[in-house]
């Protein structure tokens, strides 16, 4: 039941970033001189950005990074106006596709911050398809255990069961690869 209620408000905020996104792609084509419109951009995309961190960190301070970097190089002249522009454009696109639910992993928006954040601590110790599992499981048991808990963080009771159960998932994950191994 909650999950449904989930979904639709999703696809509700959904449909109204496009709308919010459509006009403002409108307005910022309305003005004449480039650096306007990158200028204005840029805004956008840095606000959207500061909104939106906690929702995948990993995700979006990489954006924040990859915005912070063309600007430097347009200011020591390594690309023009218009390159930048462009640039700013798939930026923003990038933030589009994210807030209306398209991910790059092929997960479900809920479970790729997770797996964004375990390709950034295993870089290159694991592979995908490993890390993709994982980032299931650790949607899932979030999903069974915290979000049903109002307030959980001042709960102590709730935050030393949770680190029992996570201490016991960690067990059995380690049980299934010696059984693997033999």
């Amino acid at each position: 039941m909650r999950g449904a209620k989930i979904v639709k408000l999703f696809s509700l905020y959904s449909i109204a970033y496009k709308e919010y996104d459509a006009s403002f792609k409108k307005e910022v084509e309305g003005n004449v001189l480039p650096e306007t419109k990158a200028a204005q951009i840029e805004h956008a995309n840095k606000r959207e950005i500061l909104v939106r961190i906690e929702e995948d960190e990993v995700f979006y301070t990489l954006l924040k990074q990859k915005a912070e970097g063309l600007l430097e190089r347009f200011k020591e002249r390594q690309m023009n106006i218009y390159e930048l522009l462009e640039k700013l454009y798939l930026a923003q696109d990038d933030i589009s596709n994210k807030v209306e639910g398209q991910t790059k992993s092929g997960l479900k928006p809920e479970e790729e911050p997770y797996f964004n954040k375990l390709v950034e601590v295993f870089e290159g110790q694991k592979e995908i398809d490993a890390l993709k599992e994982i980032a299931v499981e650790v949607h899932q048991f979030i999903e069974g255990w915290v979000t049903s808990t109002p307030d959980w963080t001042r709960k102590n009771d709730f935050k030393r069961t949770l680190n029992a159960e996570i201490r016991v998932l960690e067990q059995e994950r380690k049980m299934y690869k010696l059984k693997l191994n033999k």
